[in-house]
């Protein structure tokens, strides 16, 4: 198994991302609850109000990316337009998840053909 991100899906993929490291460790794994509405009335009780499923979030760090790699990842990006379409990432056990990216592409060259980022992620 390998790690990879397929659009729309891994069974049908039209374009994928298949790096060729996976990400780098430690990467962060988390679990959100980002559509709650929270106050807090003037005696001190909290008032919480849950308006949509709890989601997962990862943040995956890359280094050690080709030219090839960090090219195929723009091509990518592109295609799902950043949040506008879902995909599938298959997180290297075999495991899918249909996610998004959350966050702008911003590459850091530090070698000839060697450029680090970091992907955010969201489950939907």
């Amino acid at each position: 198994m390998s790690f990879g991100l397929y659009y729309p899906n891994k069974a049908g993929f039209t374009t994928k991302w298949e790096p060729q490291f996976p990400p780098d460790v430690p990467l962060q794994m988390g679990k959100d609850q980002p559509e709650q509405v929270t106050s807090v009335l003037s005696g001190g009780e909290i008032i919480v109000q849950n308006k949509g499923a709890a989601r997962r979030t990862w943040s995956l760090p890359f280094t050690l990316m080709s030219d090839a790699d960090r090219a195929s990842l723009e091509t990518f990006w592109d295609t799902v337009g950043k949040s506008f379409k879902s995909f599938e990432m298959d997180d290297g056990t075999g495991t899918l998840f249909t996610v998004r990216i959350m966050n702008a592409l911003e590459f850091e060259k530090f070698q000839v053909n060697n450029w680090s980022t970091t992907l955010e992620l969201r489950e939907e």
